[in-house]
């Protein structure tokens, strides 16, 4: 019988669950004089269960919460998130001894028990935990344990509280900007596929707000290059531009308060102007600083132009009738609008072959690019 793809993963999936039980299992029948050395703990006087998280996704997680879940209810709690390699971005565990990052794949400049799972651990149970979960009764593992040592099984399951990453509540995955060049690149890597997404959610968002508030808007620079080549922000962004009327931002209740000041709105978007110059800017939250870049354009004898201009080739003034009329553009999983004869006007900012010719931000990138 022939597996579809969905059918091949789904079993591949409940193997590796199946092995993953089987082991925990086997190394609790262990001798412990047979266990990987290291830190010790009195059945008595300390836990007497390790909480392992293996199994997550390094761009899009809640690791730290679960591990967070766990350590308000016992800050001792010993706690081994077990990777193959370090994640990237990097996960912001609790710097406590209790708290491990495991890194399993073998390397020359590690002992070779460092690879083994049971390196790390040093209870006498092993929770295995998925990512996505919360520790959500207090005692939940002790009452587990009793289980066990009663007699009669070998396993115990318990449900969890789903935990959705609070993306709203945590920073972005990069710091501070500089040059333009944002960390991960240095990293040879593309934007995290988390920060794309908010950067989607931020985008899809600000334009439904213009929109309603009858504020005449754009595909700007590299968001409008993106969209031309395939309808989605530039692989390696990290904002997003949108050209609007300066006449209509009186139009936009957010617009008018973030002139007065920063200004949180009800799904926690931060509007506010930029410290950079004369031009609005839209934070995914006050924690989170993915945003979207508003420029305010005026026509000026034909031709549209603005206060401020940034050290950039695109940023030049354009003929407005590229702006009559807009065009509606596929952007981001929405359909944004964007300057009539996009190609012309992207030429104009960026040069000739521009859609067809990306250039890539460090030459070491090519071999992630892929076609462009």
């Amino acid at each position: 019988m022939r597996l579809t793809r969905c059918q091949a993963v789904l079993a591949a999936a409940i193997t590796l669950n199946l092995l993953v039980l089987f082991y925990v299992s086997w190394l609790q029948h262990q001798p412990r004089n047979s266990r990987a050395r290291g830190p010790r703990r009195g059945a008595a006087a300390g836990p007497r269960v390790t909480v392992l998280v293996r199994e997550f996704e390094a761009f899009d997680n809640a690791v730290p919460e679960l591990v967070d879940s766990f350590l308000q209810q016992d800050a001792a709690q010993p706690v081994v998130v077990a990777a193959d390699t370090l994640p990237y971005p990097p996960l912001v565990l609790p710097r406590l001894p209790n708290v491990r990052l495991a890194l399993l794949q073998p390397a020359l400049d590690r002992p070779a028990a460092a690879s083994r799972p049971e390196t790390y651990v040093a209870t006498e149970f092993v929770a295995l935990v998925p990512d996505g979960a919360r520790a959500e009764a207090p005692g939940q593992l002790e009452r587990m344990v009793e289980v066990l040592r009663a007699g009669g099984a070998r396993l115990v399951a318990a449900p969890v509280a789903s935990a959705n990453p609070a993306r709203k509540e945590t920073p972005r995955c990069f710091g501070t900007v500089v040059g333009d060049t944002p960390a991960y690149l240095y990293e040879e890597r593309w934007t995290p596929p988390c920060c794309l997404r908010a950067l989607r959610e931020t985008a899809r968002y600000v334009v439904g707000v213009l929109e309603a508030a009858g504020v005449r808007y754009w595909l700007e620079g590299g968001s409008l290059l993106g969209a031309a080549r395939h309808g989605d922000i530039i692989p390696w962004d990290y904002d997003v531009d949108l050209g609007i009327y300066l006449e209509d931002v009186g139009n936009c209740e957010q617009l008018r308060g973030a002139e007065a000041g920063s200004v949180v709105d009800e799904r926690g978007f931060v509007w506010e102007k930029a410290v950079e110059g004369d031009f609005f800017r839209v934070q995914y939250s006050e924690s989170n600083h993915l945003h979207v870049d508003l420029w305010p354009f005026y026509p000026r004898n034909g031709v549209m132009t603005k206060d401020t201009w940034l050290d950039h080739r695109q940023d030049v003034e354009f003929p407005e009738h590229f702006l009559q009329p807009l065009v509606p553009l596929s952007f981001a999983g929405f359909v944004a609008q964007a300057p009539n004869n996009y190609r012309r006007f992207l030429e104009l900012k960026f040069g000739p072959g521009v859609i067809e010719n990306p250039e890539y931000p460090n030459p070491s990138l090519l071999s992630l690019a892929g076609s462009g």
